[in-house]
């Protein structure tokens, strides 16, 4: 049996949300005794996103026996039910042994009177993850996120060039971006970690 509390919806919905912008619905929920974990990959095998919520974030977060469960759900029911809950709401997360499905219990701060239950479905996934080696990185930067958000606006493909102590970014025309490994995107925060494995951009020239 698995339960947790957690204090504001808005970090769980965000994570969630996540999952929901790149089109994956069907994936894996893990609970274990040190966190939350979901992995998900877009249709298209272009980019798996994966969170972990640690058990500090959460107000109360018992598991039984300190086993680990894993549920297979669908992502977009589940940020379908916490799309109804304010930034500040009460988010309480249960699952029984061998569960059907996820009940997701959502009170008002503001409001305690004011309490709604959501079973959100279990499923198969039928699904593969995208099996991500250990990769030694030749390099690690870390940026405020306003840099990515003004070179997307710019254009759809980033040239990365790390020379000595210094990054250089370089917003390219379609096509003219090089191949290179998985690139990983990496989100700290006090609660967790959100990470993005990328797969190189290959053109139809490339592909012959």
């Amino acid at each position: 049996m698995f339960r947790a509390r957690l204090e504001q919806a808005r970090v769980l919905k965000k994570l969630v949300n996540a999952f929901v912008d790149l089109g994956i619905r069907h994936e894996k929920i893990a609970f274990s005794k040190e966190g939350i974990m979901l992995r998900g990959m877009d249709k298209f095998h272009i980019c798996q996103v994966e969170f972990f919520l640690a058990k500090r974030a959460f107000e109360s977060y018992a598991l039984c026996h300190d086993l680990c469960m894993s549920l297979p759900i669908d992502v977009a029911s589940l940020a379908t039910v916490l799309k109804k809950t304010n930034n500040d709401d009460v988010c309480t997360l249960k699952a029984g042994h061998r569960a059907k499905v996820l009940t997701v219990t959502i009170e008002a701060r503001d409001q305690p009177w004011l309490v709604s239950k959501h079973d959100v479905p279990l499923i198969d996934p039928g699904s593969e993850y995208l099996v991500i080696s250990r990769i030694q990185y030749d390099a690690k930067i870390t940026m405020i996120a306003r840099i990515v958000h003004e070179l997307h606006e710019l254009s759809g493909s980033v040239d990365i060039q790390i020379i000595h102590e210094e990054a250089r970014f370089t917003a390219l025309d379609e096509g003219m971006g090089k191949p290179l490994s998985y690139l990983q995107v990496h989100y700290d925060f006090y609660e967790g970690v959100l990470k993005y494995y990328i797969a190189p951009k290959i053109t139809d020239e490339e592909e012959n």
